[in-house]
């Protein structure tokens, strides 16, 4: 209940002190609300064509007790001055119970009396109207200055996202000054670095504050880009050293996933040089040599020729010079010359046995 001290307090604390404790009662602690009540009050309470009525406390708590408010949501409090010392808050918000789902809209009045023997206002008439929002479309409801202070951050809402909330809202609130802004951001904001910041010298002015929570923002954003550790995957090796390929003599793929190979025992079978292909695979892994005076030249084989030319250069001293002149010395003379092969002297110490001298 709001105290009473004087006509000197002004109708929008007296509202404002009222508000904060009648719905905190109503949320927590329910069986307590009939307190801001006496004999003389009533209670109405309206949901679509459903209207009841309460004259007597005992009534007015069962009342009470019928709606159970599991979440309390206010948005807006307008306190006026009334006849006979009285006051008059108006309330819009949303609840949630147990009696239906989700939140629904609420439109509440109260005629707050002033009670000389309690020192209190005691709430002589309550209405509550449950609206839906065909209902509020058009209603524009006037802000009171001390609605400042109900304006908090949402947990899933950034700091700027709420300055930009806040300064928006604010700016539809008449009667606020520059002090009040900034206690109101300060109380709402609810980030305990930047509350310190502020605190360690107050703005004196709203765009000294906002000016202030943005470079706090941009330094919050850039410290954090900064300790970003990129942890990278280490990079796959385009040859696998698990696989090889016996007719290449490579690592990289299988024997058996090779195209190339594949192609080539292809054209062999249509050409009949499919035995000619077997044995220089053999070759190529060591087993033997074979005849290269075969049906086909390395030649005349474009594709082969080309797999020649892939194989790695050797040095000179294992070069073949016998199947580069030629194949006229046959397979003896090829392997002959592959056991003994024939050391390379300059020209400048070769003696030439047919010429004579001087």
């Amino acid at each position: 209940m709001a105290s009473w001290h004087s006509s000197f307090v002004s109708a929008s604390k007296v509202g404002s002190q009222f508000v904060q404790q009648y719905y905190d009662v109503l949320q927590h602690q329910p069986e307590f609300t009939h307190r801001f009540y006496n004999g003389s009050s009533t209670m109405i309470r309206v949901d679509g064509d459903s209207t009841q009525t309460a004259s007597a406390v005992s009534q007015i708590h069962k009342l009470v007790q019928s709606l159970p408010c599991s979440r309390i949501e206010i948005k807006t409090v307008n306190s006026v001055e009334s006849r006979f010392e009285g006051i008059i808050v108006a309330v819009s918000g949303s609840v949630k119970s147990d009696c239906f789902s989700g939140y629904r809209e609420f439109v509440q009045t109260f005629f707050l009396a002033p009670d000389e023997k309690k020192k209190d206002y005691m709430a002589m008439v309550d209405v509550f109207h449950f609206v839906s929002q065909e209902d509020l479309s058009g209603v524009v409801y006037a802000k009171d200055p001390i609605d400042i202070h109900y304006i908090k951050r949402d947990d899933s809402e950034s700091v700027e996202d709420f300055l930009f909330r806040f300064t928006n809202e604010t700016s539809q609130i008449l009667g606020a000054d520059e002090k009040m802004k900034i206690s109101g951001f300060v109380l709402g904001v609810r980030d305990d670095e930047l509350v310190e910041k502020l605190h360690e010298n107050i703005p004196q002015t709203v765009k000294d504050m906002i000016d202030r929570v943005k470079g706090f923002v941009r330094g919050k954003k850039a410290r954090a880009i900064k300790n970003v550790r990129c942890n990278f995957s280490a990079s796959v090796p385009m040859n696998d050293p698990n696989q090889y390929c016996e007719f290449h003599q490579v690592v990289g793929h299988y024997t058996d996933d090779c195209v190339l190979l594949k192609k080539e025992i292809e054209e062999a079978v249509q050409t009949g040089n499919l035995a000619r292909l077997v044995e220089e695979i053999k070759y190529r892994k060591g087993d033997y040599s074979f005849d290269a005076n075969q049906k086909e030249s390395d030649d005349e084989h474009p594709k082969r020729k080309k797999i020649r030319m892939e194989e790695p250069i050797t040095s000179p001293d294992c070069i073949d010079t016998q199947r580069t002149s030629g194949v006229k010395g046959g397979s003896d003379s090829f392997e002959s010359s592959m056991e003994q092969p024939q050391p390379i002297t300059s020209p400048a110490n070769q003696t030439n046995d047919s010429q004579e001298g001087p």
